[in-house]
């Protein structure tokens, strides 16, 4: 995965860009701007910690998601897919790599219906998340070390803002790539 810098304009080519758009909230703009650089950073860095594991982010999600319902029977791609927002033949690739290093495994119900396939975890993969799970801890630990709990708590309070404020905007004219 190639990463590109990509830098914040500066406060004088906001301005003259906004000059040109005179209805759009300079600040918001700019707040929103910072916050999609911050995020683009920060997956990039959660991609070069899981590519230390021969992982991806999203294949990191299906062992969560896996491994937090090992106990659960009967778990089929689309639930891992919806959970995880993600298309079902994403899910399909992300389970097949992780199928080839053996951390899940399909099956099927051979009393029930013989189609439909589910996957679950396997003993290595549940031996391989207690091994990298503290790891990965630490460094979202080690991210937000430099808040103080309130500061958490009012972060968490704008994230979810943030998040019931896009059930607002028309999405319908955007289209989204999937990682695979």
């Amino acid at each position: 995965m190639q990463h590109y810098k990509i830098k914040l304009p500066t406060k004088d080519q906001m301005e003259n860009i906004y000059k040109e758009f005179p209805d759009v909230n300079f600040k918001n703009s700019h707040l929103l701007f910072k916050l999609v650089m911050v995020s683009h950073k920060m997956f990039g860095a959660m991609e070069k910690h899981f590519a230390r594991y021969n992982l991806t982010k999203g294949k990191f999600q299906v062992l969560m998601f896996l491994f937090n319902e090992k106990k659960k029977k009967n778990v089929v791609l689309s639930d891992i897919a919806k959970k995880i927002y993600v298309s079902k033949s994403t899910i399909t690739g992300l389970t097949d790599g992780l199928e080839n290093l053996d951390y899940v495994e399909r099956y099927t119900d051979p009393k029930k219906d013989r189609r439909k396939v589910f996957i679950r975890i396997t003993e290595k993969g549940i031996k391989f998340i207690r091994e990298i799970f503290p790891d990965h801890i630490h460094n979202i630990s080690t991210l937000l070390s430099t808040f103080d709990e309130e500061e958490k708590i009012i972060f968490n309070t704008l994230l979810n803002k943030i998040d019931n404020q896009l059930q607002n905007i028309n999405f319908e004219k955007f289209e989204f790539s999937e990682e695979k």
